[in-house]
């Protein structure tokens, strides 16, 4: 249950946010990672492999029994992780729980319904008021589906639960819906799927920050410091948020003239005053054409409050660049009023056909 194998370090992760089913926007909006929580998978042959590491200030009163046993039917309650699979929404598909006292159980639904199928193990280990980890394997000769498949679905949860103390989230999720319901699951990929580049470092704004307002020797770069967000995010653990002095944030681009480009990221607002954030593009300067409004023009933008969603634009450079400055994007509220958050930005070029 450690996940300090080679094989662990290098593995990509995915990270666990608050659910939001049955919340209105605006308590959508309010939700926050108390504590973070981060799944990596990992797969041969045989075996499908996932550790979870889970933040947990309060390691000595998670409320998960020890005396329960394997496969109990109120198992759901306890402090712990559930890892959900499936071929196809049409599949069987599979639940599988551990607690963070080390008890485990399985369930396969569908036509041959069944508990304790699968023979899956378990390790958990805890780490005094930082956290606990879980290491799982699942045979895959026991989910005959999923043999041989390159893809699948699935989602990771994470309840948390304490002894007399309640906590302001108690639920944390990979994909959003209802967490056993395969229509909301995810995909896993098993092999690496063909990716567009991102034109941009540190996306999901992860990277190491110089002088408090760099992040990268060619990442982001602000007039105020960086405002990183541990408790409001989508991916990568942390999110941008653009609040008081620190209301701009700007990426250079080696921008090619004439050429098209999709930009998309994750947004969230709150009480953000109009015309809230803009996206532009400003391509060296000198005459007016060269300043590009991402979102439509000058008065466009993203305000009120809001929970997370991801917007996507294309927009074409310009046949030539001015030498004022060097072609950058910037994120902005400086006209507004509130506070935005910015996730997972990814910029591509797009080819002509």
């Amino acid at each position: 249950g450690k996940l300090d194998e080679p094989a662990w370090k290098k593995a990509p992760a995915v990270w666990l946010v608050p659910r939001s089913v049955n919340l209105s926007v605006t308590q959508a909006a309010q939700l926050k990672n108390e504590v973070r929580t981060k799944v990596k998978m990992l797969h041969d042959h045989d075996y499908f492999y996932f550790g979870f590491e889970a933040e947990e200030p309060e390691t000595e009163i998670m409320n998960a029994s020890a005396q329960r046993k394997n496969n109990d039917i109120d198992m759901w309650r306890d402090n712990g992780i559930e890892i959900f699979l499936a071929k196809n929404t049409e599949s069987n598909h599979y639940q599988f729980i551990v607690t963070s006292a080390g008890r485990i159980s399985d369930i396969r639904y569908g036509s041959n319904g069944a508990k304790g199928f699968s023979g899956f193990d378990a390790r958990v280990r805890t780490v005094p008021d930082k956290a606990w980890t879980a290491e799982v394997r699942i045979p895959r000769k026991a989910l005959p589906e999923l043999t041989d498949v390159k893809t699948l679905i699935g989602n990771f949860t994470r309840h948390r639960v304490l002894r007399d103390k309640k906590v302001g989230t108690e639920y944390y999720i990979w994909s959003p819906g209802e967490r056993n319901t395969q229509e909301y699951y995810g995909t896993i990929r098993l092999e690496a799927a063909p990716r567009t580049e991102n034109l941009i470092p540190f996306p999901d704004f992860d990277g190491p920050v110089y002088h408090k307002r760099f992040m990268g020797r060619k990442g982001w770069g602000s007039a105020a410091p960086l405002l990183l967000d541990r408790e409001t995010f989508v991916t990568g653990g942390s999110s941008l948020r653009l609040e008081g002095p620190s209301r701009s944030v700007r990426q250079n681009i080696a921008f090619k003239p004439n050429c098209r480009y999709k930009l998309s990221f994750f947004v969230r607002a709150e009480k953000l005053t109009a015309p809230g954030l803009k996206v532009i593009v400003r391509l060296g300067g000198e005459i007016p054409e060269r300043t590009l409004y991402v979102m439509g023009d000058w008065k466009a933008g993203f305000s009120g409050t809001s929970p997370w969603t991801r917007l996507e634009y294309t927009f074409k450079t310009t046949p030539s660049f001015g030498r004022k400055f060097a072609p950058h994007f910037d994120f902005d509220i400086r006209t507004s009023k509130g506070i935005c958050w910015i996730d997972h930005v990814e910029l591509a070029e797009l080819k002509e056909k």
